[in-house]
């Protein structure tokens, strides 16, 4: 990698020297260990930044935004190659950028990050440009009530920033990390986010509701009981893989709040552990939007051990469909003291093969669920398999009962019109297993049930 000082004209060889801004030929590194760069930056300008820890946070700030404005229009590259550099206001991101830290901090080294932003209630990076704008390598220390990244990209035909990647990264502290307010194509992984208040990641696509599709991936949050690991409002649909949530409200929350019914929701492996209320809550706080699909699974890991709350709540606020496809297939709820799995407003869907082990029901359904193929769930220790009355269509078979003492044919609900219902508790299915068909000609009355092996009324 060659690097010219500014206000030479001889390159010198190897890595610029921290503290000095210059400008960089990045290509040869491209192919060198560091592996930092993405093609896209090629052969694009570069600055290391005139920061220290020994200036005041204002002076520091005013290096790294005048290095950043000193880049051509086309962009390019800022290094930060020290720890422990403070600033007190926001950076801002107007241009397309790669901004390198340092190297990720261990959390076992706390007091030492790459960048702290000491003012409260201000932003660390605000990016308004077109992008791209990619963060990487920096472990960053945030205020009270500040946030770490505001996307906000231009309006118009634009609709806001194209190829937002914060990539291995550490946040620590704040109101929220990254809040997607406009951004397109959007990933964050590889990243800690730790003791947020509010939000985790955050995205509420304002310029066009269906846009933004991002993915969320091998991360790890850790908020306080008041905040949400990842919150979605609107801007397309988000695949989130392989995550760890750790001591959140919600770790999870969407809440639909002006979105066309095209976009997906996906949750896919990792864990989620001591929540608050809920570890998953779809819902939509006003107005008649829904979601396509809804798909949970992978292995999905959901645990609660000490809290109060449910694993999975799927419940808008007000009548209408929440929910028009949702598949829940191969998740381990366990220990939670409420119900496992709460549906209302959901319109076909598909739940098998999960573990259910709840303080509560592993199932709270009411009349708005229609049209759900419920089967082969091992219900273990759940004092009841299922509260409430699901809809028409509704269909449970098989599974097991496990530890609990089994459903009283008394107890299950009269399902609606052309619904069926069957458990076993894995022991003597023919003797402890109930069944019920559907009601003959799909009419109102009592559906026939099963008590070993014999039809009955």
């Amino acid at each position: 990698m060659a690097c010219t000082p500014l206000g030479t004209t001889t390159p010198t060889i190897g890595l610029c020297k921290p503290g000095d801004l210059e400008e960089v030929d990045w290509a040869p590194a491209l192919n060198s260990n560091f592996d930092l760069i993405d093609a896209a930056f090629a052969g694009i300008t570069a600055r290391t930044l005139a920061v220290s820890t020994s200036n005041t946070p204002a002076q520091n700030r005013a290096a790294i935004q005048d290095a950043h404005d000193s880049l051509p229009a086309a962009g390019g590259i800022l290094w930060l190659t020290q720890y422990g550099i403070h600033i007190n206001a926001a950076i801002n991101i107007t241009k397309p950028v790669l901004f390198l830290g340092p190297g990720l901090t261990e959390i076992s080294t706390p007091g030492v990050f790459g960048l702290y932003q000491d003012t409260a209630a201000t932003t660390l990076f605000n990016v308004t440009a077109k992008g791209p704008f990619i963060l990487r390598d920096l472990s960053m220390s945030l205020a009270a009530t500040a946030i770490g990244i505001v996307v906000d990209g231009p309006t118009g035909a634009l609709k806001g920033t194209e190829m937002v990647l914060v990539d291995n990264c550490q946040f620590n502290g704040g109101a929220t990390c990254v809040d997607i307010r406009n951004g397109i194509f959007y990933a964050v992984r590889r990243s800690q986010l730790w003791n947020y208040t509010a939000f985790g990641v955050k995205v509420n696509n304002t310029l066009d509701v269906d846009q933004g599709d991002g993915q969320v991936e091998g991360c790890t949050f850790s908020g306080t009981a008041t905040g949400n690991g990842f919150y979605w409002q609107r801007g397309g649909g988000v695949r989130l893989l392989n995550n760890k949530f750790l001591g959140n409200d919600y770790a999870i929350q969407v809440d639909v709040l002006a979105n066309p019914s095209t976009s997906d929701i996906i949750i896919m492996g990792g864990s989620i552990e001591n929540f608050q209320t809920g570890g998953i809550l779809i819902t939509r706080s006003a107005g008649a939007q829904s979601i396509a699909h809804v798909q949970i699974g992978g292995g999905l890991q959901i645990a609660q051990y000490v809290n109060p709350g449910s694993g999975i709540i799927i419940n808008p606020i007000g009548a209408g469909l929440l929910v028009q496809a949702l598949t829940i297939i191969g998740v381990t709820i366990s220990d939670v003291t409420g119900d496992a799995i709460v549906l209302r407003e959901v319109n076909g869907g598909t739940i098998l093969g999960n573990h259910l082990d709840a303080g509560s029901a592993a199932f709270n359904l009411d009349a708005t669920v229609l049209n759900v193929l419920v089967g082969e769930n091992n219900y273990y220790a759940s004092p009841a398999i299922i509260t409430g009355a699901p809809g028409v269509g509704t269909c449970m078979h098989g599974g097991t009962i496990g530890g609990s003492a089994g459903i009283p044919v008394a107890d299950l609900p009269a399902f609606g019109n052309g619904s069926q219902a069957f458990a076993s508790d894995g022991k003597n299915p023919g003797d402890a297993g109930y069944a019920f068909g559907a009601v003959a000609g799909g009419g109102t009355g009592t559906p026939t049930y099963r008590v070993g092996g014999a039809w009955k009324a």
